[in-house]
């Protein structure tokens, strides 16, 4: 193994512990952003109740995109990390990441090669690196994967389990908004600025 493989199989896995560690921040933030609203919106004097609900909205809606916007940035950058470590498995006939990068091909890729290879996409054993890797003669698979990845790079991969994040936060905006909207129209006593008479 060589320096630079070892110096990039550490970036990957500070990487990927930092998308761990914004989960454990960014999800309890939101939590507390709405707890806060919950618990304090009978506090504020009735002028203040929609500009605090509206503040509150537009910083769980950022917190939430920069959550998300930093986990995209972070993983497109453990992606971008494939095709110099692939190079490097193949010189020292290693396959690590070959492995990681065959997995998170689109099915669209990965049954092109599979195809190449002879093997059928509906095979039992379609998304298995071994299965692809020993039908070929020894170093090809490398060769079919960097091309891949030098035509369509990021576009090659799957979102790799990012969906259900970006469920969750869009789900949490929309709830928030929708929410805010339908109890302003119920009790607008209780949410929009108090008018006062002359």
């Amino acid at each position: 193994m060589t320096d630079e493989y070892a110096e990039l199989q550490k970036l990957r896995a500070l990487w990927s512990k930092a998308i761990i560690q914004r989960d454990y921040i960014f999800i309890p933030l939101v939590l507390g952003i709405v707890s806060v609203s919950l618990s304090q919106l009978p506090n504020f004097p009735p002028e203040w109740r929609f500009v605090f609900l509206v503040f509150e909205g537009i910083l769980l809606t950022f917190a939430m995109a920069y959550w998300r916007y930093l986990t995209r940035m972070t993983d497109k950058g453990i992606v971008g990390l494939y095709g110099r470590m692939m190079e490097l498995e193949k010189k020292d006939g290693m396959d690590t990441q070959t492995q990681y990068y065959y997995r998170y091909l689109k099915d669209e890729h990965r049954g092109k090669i599979n195809k190449e290879v002879g093997l059928e996409k509906d095979n039992v054993n379609f998304s298995k690196f071994r299965e692809m890797s020993t039908k070929i003669k020894e170093g090809y698979h490398y060769d079919l994967l960097l091309g891949i990845w030098n035509d369509l790079e990021f576009n090659s991969v799957k979102p790799r389990g990012h969906e259900i994040h970006n469920a969750f936060a869009i789900s949490l905006i929309v709830a928030y908004w929708v929410t805010f909207a339908i109890f302003g129209l119920a009790f607008p006593d209780a949410v929009l600025i108090e008018t006062v008479n002359p």
